[in-house]
């Protein structure tokens, strides 16, 4: 098990990673950090690598340096072209930002849930529940404001130079 220091020492090593390592996104023009990369890539999103275009995927398992990614070849993905028309800012989207605010609520709003029952039962002398409390209110929050999915790949043959 690694120390403390080490543990550390990977931990910024991978968010420097994830913060300095550019992709394409399908879906979205310009270029993104990894971090925000990821985000759409777990919503059924396509990664290129930046600046060649190619496309590219996470390996599914953690190191401790981090995430780690490879190029992959498949003739099902679109080829990502940047000068595409129907491209949308992240900005609009944002999904990366809506998912942290959503986990914080959703923590926020267990948290308060949690000690109101807490209280409710120590006042009443009984025991607390032994189960964590949940990450997630029970009615999820829908994902929609995610961009359509990419074209078909007869719309996007051109490649970007």
């Amino acid at each position: 098990m690694p120390s403390t220091s080490r543990k550390t020492q990977n931990e910024r090593i991978a968010r420097e990673k994830a913060l300095h390592t550019r992709v394409y996104v399908s879906g979205l023009e310009g270029h993104h950090t990894l971090e925000v990369g990821l985000a759409y890539y777990y919503r059924g999103h396509y990664m290129y690598a930046c600046p060649a275009a190619n496309l590219i995927e996470p390996i599914p398992y953690s190191t401790r340096k981090g995430i780690m990614i490879q190029g992959i070849v498949s003739a099902s993905a679109p080829a990502y072209d940047a000068s595409a028309p129907g491209l949308q800012p992240e900005s609009s989207v944002e999904a990366l930002k809506k998912s942290i605010t959503s986990e914080r609520e959703a923590q926020d709003h267990s948290t308060t849930t949690s000690t109101a029952a807490t209280s409710s039962t120590f006042s009443q002398g009984g025991m607390t529940s032994s189960s964590p409390p949940l990450l997630f209110p029970s009615t999820p929050q829908s994902t929609t404001d995610d961009p359509a999915p990419p074209p078909p790949p007869s719309s996007h043959c051109a490649k970007a130079h």
